[in-house]
């Protein structure tokens, strides 16, 4: 482990975004968000929440699947249709996350299971996640709905794999431990001094003070099987009716969610094609709408889906929770819909 100064790592990370895409978090108004670094950027290491997750840098809202053009006429009324499909040449270049919190790291190794195991890779994310260096920021602040401390996502990153570099906040310096060789590589041009007793001590510090900051918490513990057992809960259409407005805020801005849908684009004289992906929600009337009818036509099928989906199904489909408990879904609920409390009810209704 070493030390290196912030203001060094935030000049390193401006010069690097002149030769590559650097996504940082930025100061704007009064927000911070995260975006590709340009020049004149205020870069805000020190953030609490940003609206929406960086792993759309990896899974992003709309993308191209694959290009057709028809290239050969065999006759008058048939051609040979040719599928550009997504590779790394029509991918960005090797690209930088800079700053990302453990419970959104956590998050992204969640869309690794998604997207990379099993029978099926899909290709557009395995070339952007190869083709991505990952520095995680721990925390130094807590917003109110983060219960990332008990989903076992933060406050800290304590996992050795899956990002390039671990960030610990310690005022004017970081403290910083590589995970990878890109990791390695990118302090190596950074004028840095080895850490020390103290500095290890201050870290320890940072994490036991930020741990404290959380005021929301609540016991996983036989969670999966506690909502799996409780699915005709009145709570379910309770909150559906009173607050649930079907907005998709939830799944808009979790960073775990990967549904989507496909459309094509065709061009006017019909001799090309473009079929693109975008994220698509449980929560919408028509997503679960199929030849013979609709399975979630309730509204309150459709939030039992969601948290049911996040807290308890998630782990039987992929090994673990499918929530890192960044709390965005309910910070942005204009009906302030928690999930939390909903386990809450339901546990205590049966006891436990």
């Amino acid at each position: 482990m070493i030390v290196i100064k912030t203001e060094e790592f935030i000049e390193y990370l401006v010069s690097l975004s002149a030769n590559m895409t650097v996504y940082a978090p930025l100061k704007q108004r009064d927000q911070t968000v995260f975006d590709i670094l340009k020049n004149g950027d205020v870069i805000q290491l020190d953030y609490g929440m940003t609206m929406l997750s960086p792993t759309r840098f990896l899974f992003p809202p709309r993308e191209t699947i694959f290009n057709a053009e028809n290239m050969v006429k065999e006759s008058s009324n048939s051609y040979i249709i040719t599928a550009k499909e997504i590779s790394p040449g029509l991918l960005p270049n090797k690209q930088v996350i800079a700053g990302i919190h453990p419970h959104d790291m956590h998050a992204v190794l969640v869309l690794d299971k998604v997207f990379l195991s099993g029978g099926f890779v899909d290709e557009a994310y395995r070339c952007r996640r190869e083709n991505t260096v990952i520095v995680v920021m721990n925390q130094t602040q807590v917003w109110d709905t983060c219960f990332s401390r008990s989903m076992g996502t933060g406050p800290f990153f304590n996992l050795t794999e899956g990002c390039d570099l671990i960030l610990t906040w310690l005022g004017r310096e970081l403290l910083a431990e590589p995970v990878s060789e890109s990791g390695e590589d990118m302090i190596k041009s950074i004028k840095s001094r080895k850490a020390n007793s103290m500095d290890m001590a201050a870290k320890d510090e940072a994490e036991s003070r930020t741990a404290s900051l959380f005021k929301k918490e609540f016991n996983t513990n036989e969670l999966p099987e506690l909502l799996m057992r409780n699915q005709d809960h009145v709570i379910w259409r309770m909150i559906a009716e009173d607050r649930c407005l079907g907005c998709t805020n939830c799944t808009m801005v979790c960073p775990t969610c990967f549904c989507y849908n496909t459309e094509d684009e065709n061009s006017i004289n019909l001799s090309s094609t473009r079929r693109a992906r975008y994220w698509a929600s449980c929560q919408e009337l028509n997503f679960a709408k199929v030849h013979g009818g609709n399975f979630r036509a309730s509204r309150a099928a459709r939030l039992r889906q969601f948290v049911t989906h996040k807290l308890s199904t998630w782990v039987e489909q992929f090994g673990c929770f499918g929530c890192v408990g960044c709390g965005r879904c309910m910070y942005w609920c204009p009906t302030n819909i928690d999930l939390v409390d909903i386990a809450k009810t339901i546990a205590g209704d049966v006891g436990i």
